[in-house]
Order: C-alpha cells, then sequence, then structure tokens
C-alpha cells in the first residue's frame, strides 16, 4: 500500500466504524453502530462482520482493491461487552478495542 493512502484511509475506516447510522446529516446509511453491539449480547460476530464489511464495500470502495483480513471478536464485560475488532490492510496491522 502506498504510504499517502494509508493515513486516508484509517481515516475512513475510522469514520465507518466510530460514526452511527443517521450521525451525519445528508448521509443517513454511514455507519456501524458499533457502540450499539455492545450492549447486544445475543448479536453474532458474523453479523456485525458482515455490517463493517458492506459499510467498506459502498464507502471504503479503495480498501477492497488493496486487500483487507477483518477479525472481530466479543468479550464479556462487568458492565458491557468489549468488542475486538483487528484489521489487517496489506501487511498494516490496526487494532481498535471498544469497551
Amino acid at each position: 500500500m502506498q504510504t499517502s493512502l494509508q493515513p486516508v484511509i484509517v481515516q475512513k475506516l475510522e469514520m465507518v466504524l466510530f460514526t452511527n447510522r443517521g450521525d451525519l446529516f445528508g448521509e443517513q446509511n454511514l455507519g456501524c453502530n458499533l457502540e450499539y453491539f455492545l450492549w447486544e449480547t445475543k448479536v453474532p460476530v458474523a453479523d456485525i462482520k458482515n455490517i463493517v464489511e458492506e459499510q467498506i464495500d459502498y464507502y471504503i470502495p479503495e480498501l477492497k482493491q488493496i486487500g483487507y483480513t477483518l477479525n472481530i471478536e466479543i468479550y464479556e464485560g462487568s458492565y458491557r461487552d468489549i468488542l475486538y475488532l483487528d484489521f489487517v490492510i496489506k501487511g498494516y496491522n490496526y487494532e481498535i478495542l471498544l469497551k
């Protein structure tokens, strides 16, 4: 991956992951609602992964062309669940932990 693309792609990825649907005026479908899933313990990891991949395909198409892998794990927390996302973007590892 070209070095100049890394910050742009990471910024877009953060926007998609940390935005709730409906929060961005004019783009009602942008966002993964990850915060919501920390309270909903019965949502399968596969469903969350599908939502994230759909958002990436639509809002970050260059990431699909470059190539990435995504692993998601949910751990039971004492107050709410912990969501761990591990992205590897063509050799660049990007980890996200939501508590």
